[in-house]
């Protein structure tokens, strides 16, 4: 199925890189663009109709880099602000959302990498500003210090909120601290229809500075639909994707990537590395914490 990437496509991927304003190769010198190497090496793996397949869903692809979460947070931030039970309350907390397993093990999460941005001077005046005291809990023995506090409403703080599955596991531990889902909050960078659907019926509120939805079943007709998503398979297939990554995890179709890439992203941008995947065919690398 190898097919050397033809000057064509090149230029397809070149037109792309420059749309997305991602790093492009220089001018009569060897490319010191990564992604743009990763990029076009992932494509020799594909048929040329494939190669163009996915070209063109990557035009829709988002690359959030780490110095553009501080302006998204702000973002998210000014939306919870307009939540009337956020509004009733004189005191915001904010803790890093950790699912209880990843608490318990110790694991290093891309939320608490927000959850030091939000220590930030900007952002605690913003609270401030709001005529609110802030509060930092990063710790299960903090947030239960605070469980009969009436004024306060804590917000559980990530980058991602992809199936939802994680965030609902988190309240869950949150309810069991004593802090009931009246006086909870999520603020994400960014959040997938299909996680914000599940948190708002739980009965908690969800604020992003992006929503995303599925990269194909809800952007086209039924018909095409299911010829892109058969093409997807097709790929897939050839890169070895299980089945409990295929269109993403959880079907979510993702196309997206952040500090890190969320395994709800289309797979071939991101999988295989420890099942043999060259790196130098990964354009968006997923690290494991």
């Amino acid at each position: 199925m190898v097919n050397a990437i033809e000057e064509k496509h090149f230029r397809m991927v070149e037109n792309l890189f420059r749309q997305k304003e991602w790093e492009l190769p220089e001018q009569g010198k060897p490319s010191k663009s990564k992604r743009f190497n990763q990029f076009c090496k992932m494509l020799e793996q594909m048929k040329n109709e494939e190669k163009e397949f996915v070209i063109e869903l990557t035009r829709n692809f988002i690359k959030i880099e780490h110095n553009a979460y501080g302006d998204l947070l702000k973002v998210a931030l000014r939306k919870a602000f307009k939540e009337p039970n956020i509004i009733s309350r004189r005191s915001m907390a904010f803790s890093p959302l950790i699912s209880p397993d990843d608490r318990r093990l110790g694991k290093s999460k891309s939320s608490q990498y927000l959850f030091y941005l939000m220590k930030d001077q900007d952002m605690v005046e913003m609270v401030n500003d709001k005529g609110k005291k802030e509060l930092f809990l990063d710790t299960i023995q903090k947030i239960k210090s605070h469980r009969n506090d009436s004024e306060m409403c804590l917000v559980l703080l990530d980058d991602f909120i992809g199936t939802g599955e994680t965030a609902c596991k988190a309240i869950r531990e949150m309810n069991s601290c004593g802090i009931g889902n009246d006086k909870l909050a999520i603020v994400s960078l960014v959040a997938h229809s299909i996680g914000m659907k599940k948190i708002k019926e739980s009965g908690v509120p969800i604020y992003s500075s992006i929503e995303i939805k599925k990269g194909i079943s809800d952007k086209f007709s039924e018909k095409e639909r299911k010829k892109k998503i058969a093409k997807m398979l097709k790929i897939e297939e050839h890169f070895g994707v299980v089945r409990k990554f295929s269109l993403g995890y959880g079907s979510s179709e993702a196309l997206v990537s952040l500090i890190n890439t969320p395994n709800n992203t289309f797979p071939i941008y991101w999988y295989g590395e420890e099942e043999g995947r060259s790196r130098d065919s990964i354009p968006f690398l997923r690290q494991k914490t």
